[in-house]
């Protein structure tokens, strides 16, 4: 059952204290994946934290591109991604697949720097957890474990790969294509390639 929250502003002075404030309070904490940067993965949900957003596109990005290194390093896409203002108890909630194509661009350096030019017309649904029917909502929300799939590149398919290898430890070569070209261990995650070969041959 989740604990109730006080319906008074918080007063973080971190965003760490914040976050696991937030995950305790909806007792998941044990639960939560810290990985690549990330403020935390849970099931199908993609947290950003902030003591206060006030762009929210500038965090959206930053999400985005964490999402992005996810996609190389050959790990599920959560379909949610929630922007955390920890003093407002306020929840922005985005659906990744809507911002598959800048999910699927590479970034080079820190995911929160040079996010100020990004931008989008995408409206979020807005949580208010100060109150028990906030706290309801992001319950039935983080109950979903649902994946965005990708497409397989020059860029990701070395780390989807391995994870299929790590996964099918006595999979030949000729099953992982099989697996690429129709996906089945990996159906959830990526769509089909439909690409030759030979596209890989300098990396695989």
């Amino acid at each position: 059952m989740v604990k109730k929250l006080s319906k008074s502003k918080r007063n973080f002075l971190s965003e760490r204290e914040g976050q696991i404030q937030f995950f305790a309070d909806l007792r998941i904490d044990t639960d939560v994946e810290l990985t690549y940067n990330t403020d935390g993965v849970y099931r199908g949900t993609l947290f950003e934290f902030k003591l206060t957003i006030s762009d929210i596109n500038k965090v959206l990005f930053q999400a985005i591109k964490y999402l992005s290194h996810r996609r190389i390093k050959g790990e599920p896409i959560p379909a949610q991604v929630f922007l955390i203002a920890l003093n407002e108890q306020i929840a922005y909630l985005f659906n990744s697949g809507d911002f598959l194509t800048d999910i699927e661009k590479i970034y080079a350096g820190a995911a929160s720097k040079n996010n100020a030019d990004f931008t989008t017309k995408i409206k979020p649904e807005k949580v208010d957890y100060s109150h028990l029917k906030g706290l309801n909502r992001l319950t039935e929300i983080l109950d979903i474990e649902n994946y965005t799939k990708i497409h397989i590149d020059v860029f990701d398919v070395v780390g989807w790969t391995n994870r299929f290898y790590r996964e099918n430890p006595s999979a030949s070569k000729i099953k992982l294509f099989e697996e690429l070209r129709n996906p089945k261990h990996l159906d959830r995650y990526v769509y089909p390639w439909t690409g030759d070969e030979k596209d890989f041959k300098y990396i695989m």
